[in-house]
């Protein structure tokens, strides 16, 4: 796919894919881990919650571009 022209949106979209990066950086890390569990509901999983507020995030700076 090196010869594939991505349109803008598409990277943009693309870019909301780091959201697994950054949910694994944060279940994998004990602290964070912790720290983050008692921000979500009981029962929630870390690592969708993770991902759920990173793409919102992105989402809202895509909004305000």
């Amino acid at each position: 796919m090196t010869r594939i022209i991505a349109s803008d949106r598409q990277r943009e979209c693309r870019n909301l894919f780091k959201a697994v990066a950054f949910a694994k950086a944060i279940n994998n890390d004990p602290e964070k881990k912790e720290a983050y569990q008692r921000k979500i509901k009981k029962g929630n999983s870390v690592f969708r919650s993770a991902i759920k507020e990173y793409m919102a995030n992105q989402r809202a700076v895509l909004k305000d571009e």
